[in-house]
């Protein structure tokens, strides 16, 4: 006779082969673990004696959050959402209806009905019912972003179309206060912060980042070198790699480092620094 769910997974350790990515605490006793293949694990007794919940799905969760006791939700890969309101004994599957689907990286449950979960493409997500419905409210493309000049002809059409561009930012975390204050972190050292429960959001800048805020003009002396390492930022390097480019954000397309050796403009370095990287330009 084939061994039920409850048996074959009772109170006890939590089982090796299973690599946990998030854990979750309400109080000192209560607590829930999550990760690869699925795996949800839950101690009632400070992490004594865990066990192993049904989590309906064999995809990996990257992270789990619960409001109190009985409420909480899980994410994952592809968009994967589940919700329960009875500590983990039982789970129901839930839907953002983004396509294609993208991957969740953190949940926070604010309350027993509202949550915020974050991930792949600039995705953020609320719901104030508990989860039957779920708003996107991903970070979009507009015409005054950094990036909105190197869109191709075809995202250009799909832009005056209506069609939404997300913009390309994973967002790796989120976590509230309050209902009103929160905090999102992702790529790239960008934060955001909101003191209106999520209505607005506003971008944040870690102190200490190198930031060209300027165009930053230099003399170069006999065999000098200027290098630049940079990322993702939304300021211009010019001119790069001379007049058949010309001006370029500062971003490595493969090789984190740009050179300047005789004033003639920015150049992969072609330094793969060990690795066999393809480098654009070779």
């Amino acid at each position: 006779m084939e061994e039920s769910y409850e048996e074959q997974y009772a109170e006890g350790e939590i089982d090796l082969p299973d690599d946990l990515y998030a854990v979750t605490p309400i109080g000192a006793d209560h607590l829930w673990a999550a990760g690869y293949f699925g795996a949800i694990y839950r101690t009632t007794d400070g992490g004594k004696n865990w066990r192993k919940l049904n989590g309906l799905t064999d995809q990996s969760i990257y992270d789990i959050s619960f409001a109190d006791e009985k409420n909480g939700w899980a994410v994952g890969r592809r968009g994967f959402v589940i919700h329960t309101t009875d500590g983990g004994d039982t789970w129901e599957l839930q839907n953002i209806s983004r396509k294609p689907p993208q991957h969740l990286f953190a949940v926070k449950a604010i309350n027993p009905t509202t949550a915020w979960a974050v991930g792949d493409w600039g995705g953020r997500y609320f719901t104030d019912d508990s989860g039957k419905t779920w708003q996107d409210r991903s970070f979009l493309l507009t015409k005054d972003h950094p990036s909105f000049k190197y869109l191709s002809d075809d995202e250009l059409e799909a832009f005056e179309r209506g069609d939404k561009l997300y913009d390309d930012i994973f967002l790796n975390d989120v976590y509230f206060a309050d209902d009103k204050h929160g905090w999102m972190a992702g790529e790239y050292g960008h934060t955001y912060w909101t003191e209106d429960g999520g209505e607005t959001w506003n971008h944040g800048h870690i102190a200490g980042t190198v930031k060209f805020d300027e165009r930053l003009e230099m003399e170069l002396e006999e065999d000098a070198h200027v290098i630049v390492v940079a990322s993702h930022g939304d300021k211009l390097l010019f001119p790069i790699m001379g007049p058949r480019w010309g001006k370029q954000p500062p971003f490595a397309l493969s090789n984190p480092i740009y050179v300047d050796i005789d004033g003639g403009g920015f150049a992969p370095s072609k330094d793969t620094l060990g690795h066999p990287l393809p480098v654009k330009g070779e």
